[in-house]
């Protein structure tokens, strides 16, 4: 129940504080997760239950806790279930639980993303995670253009790939295209998980389409998917990691891009969304080319970079979160006070008039002033004319998509 309570004082709050470069390391920006004034968290708009939630290494969830955060807290995508969100074929994709910080760029410059994560269980079912970046207006900020691997889905072609060998170190699944007699027993003397393709494709597993092939694109998000030493459950294991791929959705990223974009000075917002639930994140460290390298920091708690002027632009939207509703909250449910309060007071005074015996002769008596006053017209003649160019109403329907 704590957690629950935990999970919901963060989606509920109002607007995150914004985040600044920090004048001791560089002009990284830093969040960390026992700061939960420096970030937002926004429940799934899909229906499930899983949501980043403030977890005490103390007091941990039922599959135990991930050890070595910087100050005993950490955030982590709960319940741990089992569910995964391997379909993603755009930005437009992520309607999940998000993890948010708010960035305010002072100047241009090239940003590299260091994490501080770690799986939340030892059998591979919670160690991935997707990032992206948005503009203050929630549309999406593509990544530095790269070239990667050309992959396909392990289905995609049927009869292409006999099946995959899953690594539960790794959680690599690497992809065969031998027949699946041979490549099951290859699997196996490596000791290998062989996994057929229909079984492969209910955890998005995906392969190299060919020797040589490649793609060039600007990464619309990052995967973060296994680490060097997988199933420890242990934010010191690797404790910062730049290593990702691009726009990748497998069981493990293939370790050959950094999260890396281009930024104007401007306002943005880093977001974290769950490829499995269980993934555990400590903090985070967003680096311009100057920056000190990480690997060596450690940080205290309150060392979030925040900034003194925390404003944000008026209006500005995140696409999967309600948080600016939520600031504005205060002022709307101001307005729908006072509405409420006008009604009430209309009704009571209809009440007074039309219920009680000196209501109604104040009604009368005003019926009559009005009568005396009033000079008749062509309006209050009973079968009278229309009034000239008489009033033509229309109804526009439309469809939105």
């Amino acid at each position: 129940m704590a957690l629950v309570l935990l999970a919901l004082g963060l989606s509920a709050g109002g607007a995150a504080a914004v985040l600044c470069p920090s004048a001791n390391h560089g002009g990284a920006f830093i969040g960390m997760a026992s700061d939960t004034s420096s970030y937002t968290v926004t429940p799934a708009q899909d229906g499930r239950d899983d949501v980043w939630t403030l977890v005490d290494e103390a007091k941990p969830p039922p599959g135990g806790a991930v050890v070595h955060s910087f100050t005993g807290k950490y955030l982590q995508v709960l319940p741990d279930n089992g569910d995964n969100y391997n379909e993603v074929h755009s930005y437009e994709s992520f309607v999940w639980t998000a993890l948010e910080f708010r960035l305010k760029v002072p100047a241009a410059d090239t940003y590299t993303l260091f994490v501080r994560w770690s799986g939340g269980d030892t059998g591979g079912a919670g160690d991935s995670m997707y990032a992206t970046m948005a503009n203050a207006d929630g549309s999406v900020v593509r990544g530095v253009p790269t070239w990667r691997d050309q992959k396909v889905g392990i289905g995609d072609t049927p009869g292409m790939f006999s099946g995959c060998c899953y690594s539960m170190t790794t959680h690599a699944c690497p992809c065969y295209t031998e027949d699946a007699a041979t490549a099951e027993a290859a699997c196996t003397a490596d000791e290998g998980y062989w996994q057929t393709t229909a079984d492969a494709v209910g955890f998005g597993a995906t392969c190299v389409a060919g020797e040589g092939k490649m793609e060039q694109l600007a990464p619309e998000w990052y995967e973060f998917a296994g680490q060097e030493y997988g199933n420890v459950m242990d934010f010191a294991s690797e404790p910062w990691d730049a290593t990702c791929e691009a726009q990748g959705t497998g069981t493990a990223d293939s370790g050959r891009d950094e999260a890396v974009w281009q930024l104007a000075a401007g306002n943005y917002v880093l977001k974290f969304y769950p490829r499995e639930d269980g993934t555990a994140l400590d903090a985070i460290y967003l680096a311009p080319f100057n920056a000190r390298n990480p690997d060596s920091v450690v940080l205290a708690p309150g060392e979030s970079s925040i900034c003194a002027d925390t404003s944000w632009p008026a209006g500005a939207a995140s696409k999967s979160n309600d948080d600016d509703d939520a600031a504005d909250g205060p002022g709307r449910a101001a307005v729908a006070v006072g509405v409420v309060l006008v009604l009430l007071v209309v009704a009571l005074l209809a009440g007074l008039l039309f219920f009680t015996p000196r209501g109604r002769v104040l009604l009368e008596r005003a019926r009559g002033r009005r009568a005396e006053a009033t000079p008749r017209s062509y309006f209050e003649m009973e079968g009278g004319p229309e009034p000239a160019g008489g009033l033509t109403v229309t109804t526009e329907n439309k469809m939105l998509a």
